[in-house]
Formats: C-alpha cells, sequence, structure tokens
C-alpha cells in the first residue's frame, strides 16, 4: 500500500477502524502516503489534533466555500434563519418545569456542585456532565448523606431538563411523549410520580397534552391540526417553507421532467415521525419519507432496518418521495444527489454536524438553507455553534503554530528526484471494463 485514502476523517478517534488500519499499516514500515478528508475535522482543538495524532497528518490543506479553487465547482446557498417565540402553553409549561427545578439545582448549589442558583442558566448536558464527575471522584468537602443528596438531586432533575431541551427544541408533543414514557416505564421513580400528582399545573398540563396528542384521543388529521396550532411555532414556518419552495419550483420549472428535493433534518425520532405525518397532508405536492436508523434498545419507537434505508435512498434519488425527514443519519456518506433546500429543525453546537447538513445542498445548482430556532436558548446554542466552527477554522489555519503535526513521514523517492505536479483532464470511458487488466 502506497496511498490510504480517508474519508469523514474526524471519525479517527479512540478505537475507530480507521485508526487501527494505521496502527497496522506502521507495523510493515511507514513508505506511505495518508490523505484525510473532512468537511469538520472536529469539534474542539483536542479532538483535532487527535485526529492528527491518530492519521499522521504532516501537512493541512483549508478550503472553503470561497475558496477559488472550490468556487468553481460549487453554488451559491443562501442561508436563512428563522426565530420563532414560544406560544403561551409553551411558556406555561417552561414556567412550571423551571418551578419544579428550582429546589434540586438550589440543593447543588448549596453543596458546591453547581455555581448557578437559578434552572434558567442550567442545562442537561452540564448535568450529565457533572454527575459523571462526581460519579468518578467524589468530592472531598461532601460527606456521605451530602454526597447522596447531591445524587439524588441530580438524577431527579435530569429529567426535567431533558424536557425542557424537548420542549425548546421540537415542541409540546415531542415533551409529552417523553413524559408519557418516564411515567409509564420508570414506575419505580416515587418522587417523579408524586411530582406530578402534587404539582397540580404540572398535571394539568399532561393531561391538556395527553387530549391533545394521544392517538387513543384523537385522530391522526386532529392531532396534525394541532400540532400546526399548538405544538411548536416552528412547525407552521417549516411547512410554510417547505409548501412554498414546490409551489414556485411547479410555477418556474423550464421542463415538466424537471425535479427538486428538500431533506429535513432533526436529532429526535418522535420529532421527525410528527413532521412526516404533518406533511403528509400536503400530498401529493409534498412526498414525505422519514429516515431514522436501525431501532436499539434504548431507541424511541422502531427504527427501520439498513435494506429498507437503502431503498428509501434509491426512492428518492428516482423521484418516489421529494421530501426526506431525517436524523443524524441522514446528515452523511449518503450519495443522494441534489438537493435544492436544507430545512434544520433543530439548532446544533457541533460544528461538524452543522457543517454536514449544510453541505447536502449547492451541490448542482443554487441551494437553500433554512436554520429553524426558538428565542432564547436553542438561538443561543445555534450562535455558541457558528463561534466554535469559526474557532476551528481559525485554527487549522494557524495549524503550524497551535496543532502538532507528524514529523517522521519517510521521503518516498529518492532525494535527487524533485517531482513536478502537473495537472490534466483524465476521461474515464464508464463501459470500459477493466476486470481482466493486470
Amino acid at each position: 500500500i502506497r496511498c490510504l485514502v480517508v474519508d469523514e476523517a474526524h471519525r479517527a478517534l479512540g478505537q475507530h477502524a480507521y485508526c487501527q488500519v494505521v496502527q497496522e499499516l506502521c507495523k510493515n514500515g511507514e513508505d506511505y502516503r495518508i490523505l484525510a478528508l473532512s468537511a469538520t475535522p472536529g469539534n474542539n482543538v483536542e479532538a483535532v489534533q487527535n485526529v492528527i495524532s491518530n492519521l499522521k497528518i504532516s501537512h493541512i490543506e483549508m478550503f472553503t466555500d470561497d475558496s477559488p479553487d472550490i468556487k468553481k465547482y460549487s453554488f451559491d446557498k443562501i442561508i436563512d434563519k428563522i426565530v420563532v417565540g414560544p406560544n403561551q402553553l409553551m411558556q406555561n409549561l417552561r414556567r412550571c418545569i423551571l418551578n419544579v427545578l428550582k429546589q434540586p439545582v438550589e440543593t447543588l448549589n448549596r453543596l458546591g456542585i453547581i455555581y448557578q442558583k437559578s434552572p434558567e442558566y442550567v442545562t442537561h448536558g452540564s448535568i450529565i456532565m457533572t454527575m459523571k464527575r462526581i460519579a468518578k471522584d467524589k468530592p472531598t468537602n461532601l460527606n456521605d448523606r451530602q454526597y447522596q443528596e447531591a445524587k439524588s438531586a441530580m438524577f431527579f432533575s435530569i429529567s426535567f431538563f431533558h424536557a425542557l431541551d424537548e420542549l425548546e427544541k421540537h415542541g409540546l408533543q415531542s415533551v409529552y411523549n417523553f413524559f408519557k414514557k418516564k411515567l409509564t416505564e420508570d414506575k419505580k421513580n416515587n418522587i417523579l410520580h408524586a411530582t406530578f400528582r402534587n404539582n397540580t399545573e404540572l398535571n394539568e398540563i399532561y393531561i391538556e397534552l395527553q387530549n391533545l396528542f394521544d392517538l387513543s384521543q384523537v385522530t391522526t388529521e386532529q392531532r396534525c391540526k394541532t400540532s400546526l396550532q399548538i405544538a411548536h411555532p416552528k412547525l407552521s414556518k417549516l411547512r410554510e417553507c417547505v409548501v412554498e419552495h414546490f409551489q414556485t419550483f411547479e410555477r418556474t420549472k423550464t421542463k415538466p421532467t424537471d425535479q427538486t428535493r428538500v431533506i429535513i433534518f432533526s436529532e429526535k425520532r418522535d420529532s421527525v415521525r410528527e413532521i412526516t405525518e404533518l406533511l403528509q397532508q400536503d400530498r401529493p405536492l409534498i412526498k414525505p419519507m422519514a429516515f431514522i436508523g436501525q431501532a436499539t434498545t434504548h431507541a424511541a419507537g422502531q427504527g427501520i432496518n439498513q435494506k429498507l434505508q437503502k431503498k428509501v435512498v434509491t426512492d428518492f434519488r428516482a423521484g418516489g418521495y421529494n421530501v426526506l425527514i431525517a436524523t443524524s443519519i441522514g446528515e452523511e456518506g449518503l450519495d443522494i444527489g441534489s438537493v435544492d433546500l436544507i430545512i434544520c429543525f433543530d439548532a446544533l453546537k457541533s460544528p461538524i454536524r452543522l457543517v454536514q447538513r449544510m453541505g447536502r445542498t449547492g451541490r448542482a445548482r443554487q441551494g437553500r438553507i433554512v436554520l429553524l430556532m426558538t428565542e432564547g436558548k436553542e438561538e443561543r446554542t445555534y450562535v455558541e455553534g457558528e463561534m466554535q466552527q469559526k474557532r476551528i477554522f481559525k485554527l487549522i489555519v494557524d495549524g503550524a503554530r497551535m496543532l502538532e503535526l507528524y514529523r517522521s513521514n519517510l521521503r518516498m523517492v529518492p532525494q535527487d528526484i524533485q517531482p513536478i505536479c502537473q495537472e490534466m483532464t483524465i476521461k474515464v470511458n464508464d463501459e470500459t471494463d477493466l476486470s481482466d487488466k493486470d
């Protein structure tokens, strides 16, 4: 082997197969080259450095959409950021959840576990990290009783912080599904059940959501109408964007056979199903299909197997569906052809995933990206993700000073030979059969 090409190189972390392949190659000497490709090699400095070390990268070239070498092969991308405010029921539920979280957050602050005094400034992710930290290394300033008190406060609060995330990103139906699952499957969690029994406002809102979204109480058509009116203002904006896109395309297309495709990204399976169900009401203009991963023991609802995933992608390319509503499985590694509109239903802090989503459009003609977000925490998440992406790009540009590149690669040709790059256009006949060639 003289050249190893690694696509999606940001995966080269830990014991990923990429890392193991390079380790095996090194056992037979280092007279080879590695070409690693990635839209974004990491979410932070440490991740980028790990990729460089694991793949033995000695030189970095960075190209953006504005780079001259790229611009001639790509098309403009119009990015529209749409920020919506929560409706009244969302505000009521948010206030109610924050009131529930007030006591455990104050407990954690009093014990010195967190510095925030209000749940408004605590996130679901930070609570998870704190739980892992104190489980690994018990704080020396806490006795056994205080340690158990801290763990109980975090165990109780984590469900409600998750509910806040669901509410702000995906809306009332998603948070109802989450609470319903917790209350039916986690029957041993006496504190959670007691909270719903004793908190009149929380229980009343839960019953109201049950009447709005539970299929045993309402029809699919009624639930879709409720989603548009109540579940989350982002849903009506999303439908408006998709319908307008297809109506405009139908008016302006030059040939009857012309097609346009749309991909909608949402992190949660419940959200993907809700969006798919909603857009089904606009057939035949919109032909939506959900695209989610295979089911796991922890997955919400049934997934789709690999065979069906391939069929969905094939049908999408062929025009059987014109809208794909996907979880993270659709963000990378799929050959789905030309897509004219990307809608991100939830904001991402990860630069890798944000770039992967945006890279799905603008390949064959001008593309549009719509970023939907709720004002407040979700909007801040997007801004933080943008800033993080800029920091990573600057880090890569300044790589010679900031990153430790691999310096032990051997020269591939003798010292007296100085190769010169010769650029040429190579035409390959698709019908040529190379199977019998050496």
